[in-house]
Formats: structure tokens, C-alpha cells, sequence
């Protein structure tokens, strides 16, 4: 589940929805009100997918990941070393002090970029 602006934006598959006519598509939820776009085209898919997720706040992190512990600490970061529950895949998480990003001017820093996980191999 990824918000933007307000927004609810969860991914539908054909997979979990059988009834669906689509392979894929996308629920944007506000207010009780929703619109939904689908596509057969897994490069669509993957496109919208990635256009999204540049735009949106993961609001399931706790619920997809495990915080193992803090592996550094800058003045206005820390970064912290998280299990994905899914594969339990290791990765390094950057997480940005909130009062420092609200404090900066718009255009200076963009609080939904904030949030990085980069992938131990």
C-alpha cells in the first residue's frame, strides 16, 4: 500500500481477484471514493509501478520489514539494517530526522524521497 497526496494507492492483481478483467492495475482510494486503471501490458505495468513508487510514501514498512538494528548515524539520518519478511533478505535503511525535512524549504529537500533501502548482495 503507497500514499500519495492523500491518496490510497494499492496494486490489484488478476491473481488475487480472479473475477478481474485485467492482469493488472491500480485502486487510487480517497474520501470512500476510487478510481482504478488496469492494463494486460506487464511493461505498463512495470512503468506505472515505477512512476508510482517515485512519487509515493510505502506506508507498510513495519509490516514488510524487520528492524535489526542502527549501523549509522549522521546529523540529521540514521541508518538502521532491516530484514524484508518476505525473503528475509537483508538491506541498509536511511532513514531522515522528520523535524529536519519539515524544517527545510520546499524544492530543498522532497520529504517523499526520503526513504531509501539499498540491497546487500
Amino acid at each position: 500500500m503507497l500514499y500519495f497526496d492523500n491518496i490510497k494507492l494499492t496494486v490489484l492483481w488478476k491473481a488475487e481477484n480472479p473475477l478481474m478483467g485485467f492482469e493488472f492495475g491500480f485502486k487510487f482510494t480517497k474520501n470512500n471514493h476510487f478510481s482504478e486503471i488496469y492494463s494486460n501490458d506487464s511493461s505498463v505495468f512495470e512503468r506505472w509501478n515505477f512512476l508510482f513508487s517515485q512519487k509515493c510514501i510505502l506506508a507498510t514498512f513495519h509490516e514488510d520489514y524487520e528492524v535489526k538494528k542502527m549501523i549509522g548515524k549522521g546529523s540529521f539520518a540514521k541508518v538502521y539494517l532491516v530484514t524484508k519478511k518476505s525473503n528475509n533478505k537483508d538491506f541498509a535503511v536511511k532513514a531522515f530526522s522528520k523535524d529536519f525535512v519539515l524544517s527545510q524549504h520546499k524544492g530543498q529537500v522532497n520529504p517523499l524521497k526520503i526513504f531509501k533501502i539499498y540491497h546487500f548482495n
